[in-house]
């Protein structure tokens, strides 16, 4: 839980901006009783904490429908409303206060519009998964949010790492903060080589510990997939 709120509380900081001066450093601020911090806690911040810890728990909500059964799955379907509930709330808050507080640039567009108009669609199609039975449906419209709102805070900060609260001209740009360009092709040959085995093993990890688990009291079998 804090690790989650507090990723989704740097998102919103970095969304909205941050206090970098000339040199990149961070500009203390002083906040009284907890002393100086990098940045003080804002309303799109905190927002975008508790909607973090609200969308991780609800994709762990529908990931654990599609893998049990029995009692546990009918609980997790039973908990699915007011989780949904909650995430719509803060998702609503969240985005009303990105669009006010945050700065204009990345804003607009034409995919910025098309993933926007996705991702509303795919927030309405989880319930009626649910509803309709549809443990994968609602488990792939889950994961397509996510998919979207991480493209669409791409997009609101692109070209820029750090945006700069102080002054535009002291933002932190991704070509400012790449590495050299040896370092670069150093670190794809390693991911050319590395990532084939985190997929191999993932695959197999998920292979291993397929089928669906039915729970039921203090009993739990697994069943054939």
């Amino acid at each position: 839980l804090v690790a989650t709120f507090v990723f989704g509380v740097a998102v919103g900081a970095l969304m909205e901006g941050i206090p970098v001066d000339s040199s990149g450093g961070l500009v203390l601020v002083d906040t009284g009783m907890l002393g100086e911090i990098t940045f003080a806690l804002s309303p799109l911040s905190i927002s975008s904490g508790l909607l973090a810890v609200s969308l991780f728990a609800l994709h762990g909500l529908l990931f654990l429908n599609l893998r049990t059964a029995g009692d546990y799955q009918r609980r997790l379907r039973k908990a699915f409303l007011p989780f949904y509930v909650v995430f719509v709330i803060l998702f609503v808050v969240t985005t009303v206060l990105a669009l006010r507080d945050m700065p204009p640039v990345g804003r607009s567009g034409l995919w910025v519009a098309i993933v926007g108009i996705l991702n509303v669609l795919a927030v309405l199609n989880l319930p009626r998964s649910m509803y309709l039975g549809r443990p994968w449906g609602a488990f792939v419209s889950s994961s397509a949010v996510i998919v979207a709102l991480v493209f669409l805070f791409g997009r609101s900060i692109f070209p820029n790492l750090v945006t700069s609260s102080l002054d535009p001209a002291f933002n932190i740009t991704i070509f400012d903060a790449a590495s050299t360009q040896a370092t670069m092709l150093t670190m794809l040959v390693v991911v050319c080589f590395g990532v084939p085995f985190v997929l191999l093993y993932t695959a197999i990890t998920y292979w291993t510990f397929r089928g669906v688990i039915e729970v039921s009291g203090d009993d739990a079998r697994e069943e054939a997939p």
